[in-house]
């Protein structure tokens, strides 16, 4: 009997509750056939409210996600902006007599060390006895002066004088192999295409060349240096693989030739004292 009883509550329940509703709006001088029309103007406003909210959201979303408003972008802003603060007393490379595993990490103090484990990193001064391993060093933010720690040896050169002096500049070169007796694709002449438009690697010292067993263009008027086989040894041997396969040239002939050809051109000589 109480469950056949508890659904006509519910029932006589739900009627009262319209009643309530019919009589609060005879009340306010509606008649009870607005009552449905009132109520579809509140869902009409809930669901623009909502359609709002979500547009308010998704709006949240796309600017969130855009790329002038990401962390990498800000980063790479702050990057560019340590750029543009790098002076000319903060070079590009260093040298240095210290084992590289036995140089700093970019977490550690190179105070003592002076050299940094990462390649393209140096050791800035940012405290009284504290330095730290950067790439790049902001005046003001990452150090007052950017003052550069360097551990380096000291090398000096001899001229025809027979004075010695200073070696403040750098000549750098590479070997580009266009006949590498393997069809394997190679892909040194990309790399020293781009490192050159990029002024990097080789092309950010004072003065640099690419030699090569072919003359060919490194882009804006710049190309290989080509050096002869004179000696008949650029392909005499292909090294051996593991799988049974011809690999490349053996290469000391070809740079037998490029020594020969830096001493000749001696780009790397200094005029001091002729």
């Amino acid at each position: 009997m109480d469950a056949e009883r508890q659904p006509l509550t519910n029932v006589m329940e739900t009627e009262q509750l319209n009643n309530i509703s019919d009589v609060a709006s005879l009340e306010e001088g509606r008649d009870s056939s607005d009552a449905p029309q009132l109520a579809w103007q509140k869902r009409s406003v809930a669901i623009a409210f909502a359609f709002a909210v979500v547009v308010v959201v998704g709006l949240a979303v796309v600017w969130r996600s855009s790329p002038l408003s990401s962390s990498s972008a800000l980063n790479d802003s702050a990057k560019k902006y340590a750029v543009a603060q790098i002076t000319k007393s903060q070079p590009s490379w260093q040298m240095t007599s210290t084992e590289r595993d036995l140089c700093s990490s970019a977490n550690d103090n190179c105070f003592h060390t002076q050299c940094c484990k990462t390649a393209g990193h140096k050791c800035y001064l940012t405290g009284d006895v504290v330095a730290k391993c950067m790439e790049y060093c902001t005046i003001g933010k990452d150090s007052a002066d950017c003052t550069q720690l360097q551990n380096s040896q000291t090398l000096q050169f001899e001229s025809p004088d027979t004075k010695q002096h200073p070696a403040e500049t750098m000549f750098c070169f590479s070997v580009y192999t266009n006949n590498t007796g393997t069809p394997k694709k190679s892909f040194e002449l990309d790399l020293l295409t781009q490192q050159r438009a990029k002024t990097v690697s080789i092309f950010a010292c004072d003065a640099s060349a690419v030699y090569s067993d072919l003359s060919i263009s490194l882009g804006d008027g710049v190309s290989t240096i080509k050096v002869d086989d004179t000696d008949g040894d650029f392909h005499f041997a292909h090294r051996k693989t593991e799988d049974g396969t011809l690999g490349p040239w053996v290469n000391t002939g070809l740079f037998k030739q490029v020594w020969k050809a830096i001493g000749a051109s001696a780009t790397y000589k200094s005029t001091i004292g002729q």
